[in-house]
């Protein structure tokens, strides 16, 4: 039996909302939580790569990943979009698929992979830690200027005070 899993996140891979879910459990929980938090640990470097593929590249397709619901782990099928500053995952899962443990490779092709997910992991901080940075200088800048008309106001208003 084929069920269906369509996600709307922000950029920063947080689950805005459960579009469609048409599985047998309650993605209510996945609301204001980031995907990463949804998913079994074995699928957390995978969920990083679709992520990454979306955001750098608009799209990315067939990422098996393993959703924890209700305490069970089911694997979907997923591909995603960027669309209009969203984006939109799409899962799918059955009965018939079945996804191979990993023990083909090297430790060194292991450490590797850590290395470039643990790079990956903080380019994301860096581009929500810049985001930040600018919303705080143009905040910074407005206290600035308004700082400024104050002081304009406070020399007209003692002007006015000195002609009385």
């Amino acid at each position: 039996m084929q069920s269906e899993l369509i996600l709307r996140c922000d950029l920063h891979g947080m689950i805005r909302q459960v579009v469609s879910n048409t599985t047998a459990f309650d993605t209510a929980t996945f609301l204001n939580n980031s995907i990463m938090h949804c998913l079994a640990v074995g699928s957390i470097d995978q969920g990083l790569h679709l992520l990454h593929d979306v955001q750098h590249f608009g799209r990315a397709d067939n990422r098996y990943l393993d959703f924890l619901l209700d305490g069970t782990d089911t694997c979907f099928l997923f591909s995603g979009a960027l669309l209009q500053h969203t984006i939109m995952l799409v899962g799918t899962t059955h009965s018939g698929i079945t996804v191979l443990p990993d023990v083909t490779i090297p430790e060194t092709s292991k450490a590797q992979q850590y290395d470039q997910n643990l790079k990956l992991h903080q380019a994301l901080l860096e581009t929500q830690n810049l985001e930040l940075l600018e919303e705080m200088s143009r905040l910074n800048n407005e206290l600035i200027n308004t700082k400024r008309e104050l002081i304009r106001k406070n020399l007209e208003l003692e002007r006015l005070q000195r002609v009385k």
